[in-house]
């Protein structure tokens, strides 16, 4: 099985969690954590410099207009705005950069 160019095999697990955004369907939240460091989780992968994990995660939280709720914790929000922010996921998702 390969991804892009190369075997699954022959890339390292940082390489793989780097090229491979995943979005898992449930919407549970193991940990009451903001919104913005649920995003940030996305980050892990890439071992860079806080500055450029922060500036990921806003983007992610600018391009999901989830800004406004960026403080709040997970289990907070409502039943209809939930599914838009533990579309964190979808946030830690676009953090994670897929592909770069």
């Amino acid at each position: 099985m390969c991804l892009g160019q190369h075997r699954l095999a022959e890339l390292t697990a940082r390489e793989r969690a780097i090229a491979i955004g995943y979005l898992p369907q449930a919407g549970e939240v193991a940990w009451n954590v903001t919104v913005e460091t649920l995003v940030r989780l996305g980050r892990l992968p890439h071992r860079t410099p806080a500055r450029v994990d922060a500036a990921a995660t806003m983007a992610a939280l600018d391009a999901l207009d989830l800004n406004a709720l960026a403080a709040r914790e997970v289990g907070t929000l409502g039943r209809r705005t939930r599914p838009r922010a533990a579309g964190p996921r979808p946030g830690r998702a676009a953090a994670l950069d897929p592909g770069r």
